[in-house]
């Protein structure tokens, strides 16, 4: 699905949850744990990059959403982490699924930067 109302749907969902997941914290903890987690993010967006253009799936390394995306998605699992001990049981299934929802919008983005599986017309 490149284009329509599902991937924005999609995005709109993921920018929630990752939201939800930081949820509201001291100003310590944020002050703290989001730089780290902001790195860590920026670090599986380089990673992630010059692995599509390593692998050939696109002429450029990726697009620009492919790349926010992952940065979000990084930035997410790295709260995650971070919190995984200190966190309820509530906070842990949106942290997970805030991660797991940045897999499949920057695997929609990819899409709709490569062009592989185009969408079904509507």
């Amino acid at each position: 699905m490149t284009t329509g109302w599902l991937p924005l749907t999609v995005y709109a969902l993921t920018a929630a949850a990752v939201v939800a997941a930081v949820g509201r914290r001291s100003r310590r903890w944020l002050s703290h744990w989001v730089p780290a987690a902001l790195m860590m993010g920026f670090a599986y967006a380089a990673a992630m990059r010059l692995f599509v253009k390593h692998q050939g799936w696109s002429e450029e390394a990726a697009s620009w959403q492919t790349v926010s995306w992952n940065v979000v998605g990084g930035f997410a699992l790295g709260m995650a982490m971070f919190d995984w001990t200190d966190s309820r049981m509530r906070h842990r299934v949106v942290s997970v699924l805030a991660v797991l929802l940045c897999v499949l919008s920057g695997a929609l983005a990819l899409n709709a930067a490569t062009g592989y599986f185009p969408t079904v017309v509507a």
